[in-house]
């Protein structure tokens, strides 16, 4: 990776910087989180396809595009390193931490992506 984007889980910052901080934080959040959406609407689309024509092509088409979302989450949130847990000392464990809490939010965008689309698309009209 490049240039990692590090997060400092320990720092100590006044209430206009914090205000500073949360403001871009949602201003690149936002815009990432209505991209996630439209691909949820797309695998949606997809799934809803799959399911009515049982097409071995579609369902193809459905599980790679599963395995591309699934590999992009894991590199989107790879690129941001966490760094001073305060309950942390030990630089392995913080590197670890930093591994395991970038790979937590992969899957749990993955499975909530996952879900959104099964609600939606066994959903009957």
């Amino acid at each position: 990776m490049v240039n990692p984007k590090l997060i400092d889980l320990g720092v100590k910052k006044t209430e206009a910087e914090w205000l500073n901080a949360v403001d871009r934080f949602w201003l690149s959040a936002t815009p990432e989180l209505f991209k996630w959406l439209g691909w949820v609407a797309s695998l949606v689309a997809i799934t809803y396809v799959s399911h009515k024509s049982g097409d071995s092509i579609i369902k193809g088409l459905l599980n790679f595009c599963y395995i591309a979302m699934f590999f992009y989450f894991m590199a989107y949130f790879h690129q941001f390193t966490f760094i001073n847990p305060p309950f942390l000392k030990n630089h392995t464990t913080r590197r670890l931490f930093s591994i395991f809490l970038s790979g937590f939010l992969a899957i749990a965008a993955g499975l909530l992506a996952n879900e959104i689309v099964n609600m939606f698309a066994n959903t009957k009209p």
